[in-house]
């Protein structure tokens, strides 16, 4: 922030450990100014995850692991585009 970065992502995973927890970005969205385009990274399982973060603020989120283990990424990608434009509407 105080480099006024123009796009800022929150990693959800612990580097130290490698666990996720989506909480984080829920817990650290609030200390980033509007008008900065906000990340959600990593901890991304499913469409119900997409929609939290966008409706706790993310303007996007990083996929990665879930799509690369999933056994139809096509159809998990598509589930949770949908679920971040739901989320996007309330």
């Amino acid at each position: 922030v105080s480099a006024r970065a123009r796009c800022i992502g929150i990693n959800n995973r612990d580097l130290a450990t490698l666990h996720s927890d989506t909480d984080t970005f829920s817990r650290l969205r609030s200390l980033i100014p509007s008008g900065v385009v906000c990340i959600a990274e990593s901890g991304m399982r499913d469409a119900g995850d997409v929609a939290r973060a966008i409706s706790d603020g993310a303007d996007a989120v990083l996929m990665g692991e879930a799509l690369m283990r999933a056994v139809d990424p096509a159809a998990l990608c598509a589930d949770m585009v949908v679920a971040g434009r739901r989320a996007v509407r309330r």
